[in-house]
């Protein structure tokens, strides 16, 4: 006589089953949802321009300062000889001022070597010894020259004075020039658009004839070195989770073939759960109407410590199965 087993039967040990396992997964710090990060640089023009020469493929290989794009740089040309010229006219102007300074210092000194005789003379002059040989009208010109030479080398002082102040000002602009100079060739120079980091071309559309604006990603360079996971565990699961913790990874591009080891680098990071009327600032809190609230999952970061992209390359977004050890 067969026996037929009751579904009610069947139901519960299939729930029996399903909370053992349940439970069983509580021992072990394991999740599906888990996925490969790599560091990507976007490479952007600093200057606006049309690409003229592009030098970087999708998927190749390229080298830190290497370049990628080249822009138009006529107009960056112009505009940096232009800024190399003014430099050199101030600089040839300051150049004039200082020989200016340099001839009224001999004038001012030869005013003074001139004002150094008219006074002599009017001392012999003046003597009581010669007063009555030397006209008075003579001693009275001379001492109308002493201070006319005065105040001619007081006024070649203050000329010499003025020229300074020029040239100070003067070198003030020209400092001024200078940078407008730099710049212009900084901005000729970043026509040449150069891989900030090493790595391995993608996302690569360009054409000749493209107008670019400034930081505008064209592209990425997926940059050599560190590799990460993202594992998003549930939260009752990290509670003695730790940064250095020993994880077992297990892509599932390579599931039979190849698993990574890796390792903790950070505590879960927070996620945002808050939700907000954008208009009122009000906070929203959702109705759930479930049997059984979910635990919240949390990221982990998690280093691979032996990553071998010559045979089994791991991509940005791979989804892989991890395993944090006690």
């Amino acid at each position: 006589m067969k026996k037929y087993i009751n579904f009610a039967t069947l139901i519960l040990v299939l729930g029996l089953l399903v909370m053992a396992a349940y439970l069983a997964s509580g021992f072990f710090t394991v999740t599906d949802n888990a996925f490969v990060v790599r560091i990507q640089t976007p490479v952007s023009a600093k200057v606006p321009g049309t690409v003229t020469a592009i030098h970087a493929d999708n998927g190749e290989v390229v080298q830190k300062g290497q370049p990628l794009v080249e822009l138009d740089d006529k107009a960056y040309r112009f505009a940096y000889a232009q800024a190399q010229a003014q430099v050199d006219a101030a600089a040839a102007a300051i150049d004039v001022l200082r020989q200016q300074v340099e001839l009224a210092g001999y004038e001012v000194a030869a005013a003074k070597d001139n004002l150094a005789l008219l006074r002599y003379e009017l001392k012999q002059k003046s003597s009581s010894k010669v007063r009555s040989a030397v006209p008075q009208i003579e001693v009275k010109r001379l001492e109308f020259e002493v201070n006319a030479q005065q105040n001619q080398v007081l006024a070649l002082q203050a000329d010499q004075e003025r020229d300074r102040l020029a040239i100070t000002q003067a070198e003030l602009e020209l400092v001024a020039m200078q940078a407008q100079r730099d710049q212009a060739l900084l901005a000729l120079e970043d026509t040449v658009i150069r891989a900030q980091t090493s790595g391995v071309v993608q996302n690569q559309f360009l054409s000749i004839g493209q107008e670019v604006a400034p930081e505008k990603s064209l592209f990425n360079v997926l940059a050599d070195g560190k590799i990460y996971i993202q594992a998003n565990f549930n939260e009752t699961d990290l509670a003695g989770v730790k940064p250095g913790d020993k994880v077992s990874i297990y892509p599932r591009t390579y599931l039979w073939e190849k698993s990574f080891e890796g390792v903790v680098v950070s505590h879960p990071f927070g996620v945002e759960r808050q939700m907000r009327l954008p208009l009122m600032s009000e906070q929203v809190v959702v109705s759930e109407n479930r049997w059984l609230q979910l635990p919240q999952r949390l990221p982990l970061l998690i280093e691979i410590t032996n990553p071998d992209q010559n045979d089994y390359p791991l991509q940005s977004g791979m989804s892989a199965y991890v395993h944090v050890h006690d």
